[in-house]
Formats: C-alpha cells, sequence, structure tokens
C-alpha cells in the first residue's frame, strides 16, 4: 500500500422513440432456490450489448451499444440522435443537482432537460470514457483510456497517481461507504482517493491482479474487488481473501460486482455467468439455470430488491 498527494494537470474547458422488449424465458431456478428469472431480448440487435444498468430517479437505466435504455412505467431509448455524445454508452451518475451524466466511446453526455457534451477538445482526458461518477463535493469523475479526469462545475482537471505522474487507463470509479472514491486501474490496481490523498492498493499488497473491472461495498463497509485473475475481499483497506476458480469461482474474469438486500454477494463473469455467494458458498446461475448470456457485464439491485443482470446478448432479471 502506497500513499501520496494525487498529482493534478490543469486544462481548461474553452426525440425520444420507444423500444420494444422481446420476453423469451420466464420461470427458471437459481441453483437449488426458488426465482423467478426473466429474460428480455431486443429486436435491435446492439441493444442486447449490455454495457452497465444503475437505478437513479426511479427508473432502471441501461447502458448499451445502441443508446440508454430507460425502464420505468414505459421504455424509452435515448440515442446520439437525441442528444448523446455516441450511441455506445458506457456508464452514467447523477450529480447533486439532479443532472445526468453519460459516459461514451465518444466523449461525455450531460442532460438536465436539454444536452450537452465535452470532448477531448474540452478538457476530457480522452473521448474514450469507461466509467463516471458523481463525487462528494458535487464534482464529476471520469475514468478514460488516458486516465483521470474531474469536472469542477467550470472546467476539466486531468489527475495523475503518485509524484511519477503516472496517468493509467481507469477502467471503474466506485464511490466508497466514506465519501472516497475508488478508483480501478487497468494495469496500476486501486487509487482511494480520500480528499487530496491517494492511497494505492496493488499486487504488492496481495490483490490478485492489478487489473480492476469492478468493485463493491458490503453493508460492513468491507470492499469486494473484482479483477482479470479473481476476486480480493477488502477490509480496512488490506486485503483478507482472495477467491479464484480454485475455492469456487465460475471464472477468474469479473467484469461485475454488487450487493443485495440480503447482504449476497452477486459477482459476473465474462463467459461464466453469475455467481452468488452467502458467506459460506458459493452457487452459480448461467444459462444453464435460465439466464439469457453467460457473457455477464453488469447487475444492479433495483430498490424492490429485483437484481438486474446485464449481458452481452440481452437482460436477466432475477425475483427472488
Amino acid at each position: 500500500m502506497r500513499q501520496s498527494m494525487i498529482t493534478v494537470f490543469l486544462r481548461t474547458i474553452s426525440v425520444v422513440s420507444f423500444f420494444v422488449l422481446l420476453d423469451i424465458s420466464t420461470g427458471a431456478a437459481l441453483a437449488q432456490d426458488t426465482a423467478k428469472i426473466e429474460n428480455i431480448v431486443s429486436k435491435v440487435k446492439d441493444q442486447n450489448a449490455v454495457t452497465n444498468i444503475y437505478c437513479l430517479q426511479g427508473a432502471v437505466w441501461i447502458c448499451t451499444e445502441g443508446g440508454v435504455l430507460k425502464y420505468d412505467t414505459a421504455l424509452t431509448v435515448y440515442r446520439a440522435k437525441d442528444g448523446l455524445a455516441d450511441d455506445l454508452v458506457t456508464s452514467m451518475t447523477e450529480d447533486d443537482l439532479g443532472r445526468l451524466w453519460f459516459g461514451t466511446q465518444n466523449g461525455v453526455s450531460v442532460f438536465d432537460g436539454t444536452w450537452k457534451t465535452y470532448r477531448a477538445k474540452d478538457g476530457l482526458p480522452s473521448d474514450m470514457v469507461y466509467d463516471i461518477e458523481a463525487g462528494p463535493d458535487g464534482s464529476v469523475w471520469v475514468g478514460t483510456h488516458a486516465g483521470l479526469g474531474m469536472f469542477d462545475g467550470n472546467r476539466w482537471i486531468r489527475l495523475g497517481f503518485g509524484e511519477d505522474m503516472m496517468v493509467p487507463i481507469v477502467n471503474r470509479i466506485v464511490k466508497g461507504p466514506t465519501g472516497g472514491l475508488w478508483i480501478g486501474t487497468y494495469d496500476m490496481g486501486i487509487g482511494v482517493i480520500e480528499g487530496r490523498g491517494l492511497t494505492i492498493i496493488d499486487k504488492t499488497d496481495g490483490l490478485v491482479s492489478n487489473l480492476v473491472s469492478a468493485v463493491a461495498f458490503d453493508e460492513d463497509g468491507n470492499a469486494w474487488v473484482g479483477t482479470a485473475k479473481g476476486l480480493s475481499l477488502l477490509s480496512g483497506g488490506k486485503v483478507k481473501k482472495t477467491f479464484t476458480v480454485r475455492s469456487g469461482l465460475m471464472s477468474n474474469e469479473i467484469t461485475s460486482i454488487a450487493v443485495d438486500n440480503e447482504g449476497a454477494i452477486w459477482v459476473g463473469f465474462w463467459g461464466g455467468g453469475v455467481g452468488v455467494y452467502d458467506g459460506k458458498q458459493w452457487r452459480s446461475l448461467t444459462t444453464e439455470n435460465g439466464i439469457v448470456d453467460d457473457r455477464v457485464t453488469a447487475i444492479a439491485i433495483d430498490p424492490q430488491g429485483k437484481i438486474w443482470i446485464g449481458c452481452w446478448g440481452g437482460i436477466s432479471t432475477v425475483t427472488p
């Protein structure tokens, strides 16, 4: 674990349509337990490639290669023709003012009734945005192919890690239980930002891999960190346990993690479906059990406790 000050680079920033879904499967079971599984596949192929799922403003938002799907009392899609920076949407967040921010492969768009887009020419580290998260102080943070960026309300600020000003690829940004930001990188492990301090946690500290793809927190404040080579459980910033296929995982390639209302850990795998950990054992949920695709990319829990599983071939929902 290494601690340093975060390095700052300054850059000054100088029609809704309806989406039709087809229900193709219901009534499968989760391992030995009874659960209702519903699979949803779009008639529009690129909207089946799900990248992320969020529960915001009373709706479920599904980011895809074909725009953003908003599901509440009806189903609505937003695409580039409606104001998004690009149809391939990777991530979204809501800031303190209730504005929605969308990360795409061609910049960031913010929506507050009208659309505004920021790109590299406006100060973004890169147009290729992998994740976006609202900060605790009204700021908005983006993880990009060229490092970390922060919008302070007026301009974009580019951030580097440590005194050597490293600018890693940032895959994931998650707000921690104490208000800090956990930054998952492609090859430098995790950077935990608290105020202006930065703590780096990587393989030298016991992290199973430096390629971090997912972070989630349980009710005790423990961090579950998904990587390209397995899952690490951190408590107090220190690695306490590691899970791999040898200890029950369906795959070591983790894409997503969520904690349900009962405290169970849901882990999405690329090619391995979903694993559910109750603190004692792992259970599997795959196409054999009824989900639409084993290439899982996103997991979210809605306020009613329903689990939304985004796959590369559609969406599955699980109602325990």
